[in-house]
C-alpha cells in the first residue's frame, strides 16, 4: 500500500515530516479519576481516542523506503510497532530486528540483554520503542547506529538531566509519573511486569 502524502510531503524527507509535526504536552490532571484495569487499580490520563490518533499521526509520516531496517526493543516497543504498523502497513515490509536494551539500575545506563546485530551496525534505521525518559537504552541503541531516528510512544518532561539526543519523535509528552499502557508497564512490586501493555490508552499508577 502506497504512503498517501500530498505532493508537499513526498518532497520531504521522512525527519523533516516529524519534525514539522507539532507534539502535544498532557499535563496529568489534577484529580484524576480511578479505573481497575484486570484487577489493578490505575489513574486515568490519555484516553484511547488522543493516544491512538497521535500514533497514527506519525505512521503516516514515515517512509519506511528511508530506512535500511528496523530496530524495535522487546522491552516496550513491541506493542508500538504493531500499532504503526497497523496504520503504515508498509513498515513491515522493511527488515525488522528485536533488540533488548533494558534501563539499568539509576536510569542513564543500558544493560544489553539482545544487541543490534552485526549486520546492521552503522545503517540507517528506524528504532521503534515504548519511551523516552532519561534516554539511556535510546542512547545505548544510537550508539552502535547513530544515523537512527527514534519513534516513541511517550517522551517524559522534566526528567533530571535527561540524556540529549536527536531525531527522536514522540506521540506524546507526559509529566514525569509512572505510566502504563502502550507498550509500558509498571514493574514494580504492586504493579508486576505482567500488567497489560497492550492498553490503547495511557494510566497512571496511583
Amino acid at each position: 500500500m502506497a504512503l498517501n502524502l500530498s505532493p508537499e510531503l513526498n518532497r520531504v524527507s521522512t525527519i523533516d515530516r516529524l519534525q514539522a509535526r507539532r507534539v502535544d504536552y498532557y499535563k496529568f490532571p489534577d484529580n484524576p479519576t480511578t479505573t481497575t484495569i484486570e484487577g489493578y487499580n490505575v489513574l486515568e490520563y490519555i484516553p484511547q481516542e488522543i493516544v491512538m490518533e497521535n500514533i497514527k499521526q506519525i505512521a503516516e509520516l514515515i517512509d519506511p523506503n528511508e530506512f535500511d531496517a528496523v530496530v524495535v526493543n522487546e522491552t516496550g516497543g513491541i506493542y508500538l510497532y504493531k500499532l504503526l504498523s497497523e496504520f503504515n502497513p508498509e513498515i513491515t515490509l522493511r527488515d525488522t530486528f528485536p533488540v533488548n536494551y533494558k534501563r539499568a539500575p539509576g536510569g542513564y545506563n543500558s544493560d544489553v540483554i539482545k544487541p543490534i546485530p552485526e549486520s546492521i551496525r552503522g545503517t540507517k534505521t528506524l528504532l521503534i520503542e515504548d519511551i523516552y525518559d532519561t534516554g539511556g537504552t535510546i542512547e545505548a541503541i544510537k550508539k552502535h547506529s547513530p544515523d537512527t531516528v527514534s519513534v516513541v510512544a511517550v517522551q517524559k518532561a522534566g526528567i533530571l538531566n535527561q540524556i540529549a539526543l536527536n531525531n527522536i519523535f514522540p506521540a506524546v509528552i507526559t509529566d514525569d509519573v509512572w505510566l502504563g499502557g502502550v507498550g509500558m508497564d509498571f514493574g514494580t512490586e504492586n504493579y508486576p511486569i505482567d500488567f497489560p501493555r497492550d492498553l490503547r490508552s495511557i494510566v497512571v499508577m496511583p
